[in-house]
């Protein structure tokens, strides 16, 4: 006796002896770059010029504040030549005054040479280590002294070069990033690692 025959169907889709095909993941859009804009060619010109400008611009004021010192040393060994002279000559001569004036102008050159020296140091070095916060904050100090050791020009040349680097991407990318402040009270904000939350400790929030 034969064992009876059962139709045979196919097997489903979906079960553990025939699981379904996987599917192909949709492909994704990859993102377009995006291109940087062209600057104009003088545009280029310019930010490309202004660092080599400031340079010699704090060259130039390093070597007029030795010229002013040597000046003022010239000046203040002419009055004690002609002072030595009017003595030899049993001239009448106030020597508190000379002596004042030619104290003054010797410490007058020294400023003068050690402005010169700070300089050198601590603007043209800065700015050839690629420190511009330095060398800028410091030729805005220095301009100031400069209108008086450096004869004027010198003070004019550091103030000039740090009212035009402030505003320029040499200086502006040294600065350190912007603390965060509360949208609220408008003070500072602590990062918490553990949270990766901003924290304002005035309003007692998470950001």
């Amino acid at each position: 006796m034969q064992p009876p025959q059962y139709p045979q169907y196919p097997p489903q889709q979906g079960t553990a002896q025939n699981p379904p095909p996987a599917r192909a993941p949709p492909p994704t859009a990859m993102p377009v770059p995006r291109q940087a804009p062209s600057l104009p060619p003088s545009t280029v010109t310019s930010l490309d010029a202004a660092p080599k400008d400031a340079k010699k611009k704090a060259g130039f004021a390093m070597i007029w504040f030795i010229i002013s010192g040597v000046i003022f040393f010239a000046i203040g060994a002419f009055l004690y030549i002609a002072m030595t002279e009017a003595l030899n000559a049993h001239g009448a001569v106030d020597q508190g005054t000379q002596w004042s004036f030619i104290g003054i102008l010797f410490t007058f050159g020294a400023l003068s040479m050690i402005f010169a020296l700070v300089d050198q140091i601590r603007v043209i070095g800065s700015m050839k280590a690629d420190k511009w916060d330095t060398a800028v904050d410091t030729a805005t100090l220095m301009s100031f002294p400069g209108f008086i050791f450096g004869l004027g020009l010198s003070g004019y040349m550091l103030f000039a070069l740090s009212q035009k680097m402030r505003t320029h991407p040499f200086y502006m990318r040294t600065l350190p990033p912007p603390t965060p402040v509360c949208e609220r009270c408008r003070q500072p904000v602590t990062w918490v690692p553990s949270l990766k939350k901003w924290y304002c400790p005035n309003c007692k929030i998470y950001l």
